[in-house]
């Protein structure tokens, strides 16, 4: 009953943040590492400055790993031969590993350094969030985080009371398993899915 949230479910690492200071003081957990201190200073770096009105907060989130990618290698083969590799790395047989081309050193910032992709707020300015409806703490999420190259919000849909069947579910799954493919470079980090949430938006 009610409406759902189809909800990217992202193939990373699973951590819960708690930021202190509006970002400038932050620790991260795992169910696996415990207090996971390596990432504390790249996840710190992601969410410095794209808290809007935040003080303090619990957040929830998956740590993603940069886009593969590998330079172009130079060739000293011929006209026609060059050509051919050409051809080929438009199909694919070349190029980098996520099928788009990297003519030089990465530059971006998303090319380098782990994406933060938050789904939920737990806790926001002293305030447990935990017990307030799906819909409220998106809402709360969506206003605080001020998305950035390495800083984004899982990608969802929300569909509505009475639609949602097996066909729907279907063509949602696909289009999450498939998202690496077709995003832009600069989204591939946050398009990485291995299938999909549904998840209860009110009640």
């Amino acid at each position: 009953e009610g409406a759902l949230l189809y909800e990217w479910q992202l193939d990373g690492d699973r951590v819960q943040v708690h930021a202190r200071r509006a970002g400038a003081d932050v620790k991260v957990f795992s169910a696996e590492h415990g207090e996971w201190t390596e990432r504390n200073e790249e996840v710190g770096a992601a969410l410095l400055g794209h808290l809007a009105g935040v003080e303090d907060c619990v957040l929830e989130a998956m740590l993603m790993k940069p886009p593969r990618t590998k330079p172009k290698a130079k060739s000293t083969l011929g006209d026609d031969q060059t050509k051919t590799l050409a051809t080929e790395d438009v199909t694919g047989a070349a190029g980098t590993a996520d099928g788009h081309d990297d003519d030089g050193p990465a530059t971006e910032p998303w090319m380098t350094a782990t994406t933060v992709a938050i789904f939920d707020v737990l806790v926001l300015n002293g305030r447990s969030l935990t017990r307030m409806p799906l819909r409220q703490r998106r809402a709360a999420l969506q206003k605080v985080v001020r998305e950035d190259a390495c800083l984004k919000v899982v990608r969802s849909t929300e569909i509505a009371q009475g639609d949602v069947n097996a066909n729907g579910v279907k063509a949602e799954l696909g289009k999450a398993l498939g998202a690496y493919h077709t995003s832009e470079p600069a989204d591939k980090a946050c398009a990485r899915c291995s299938g999909l949430m549904l998840k209860r938006l009110d009640g």
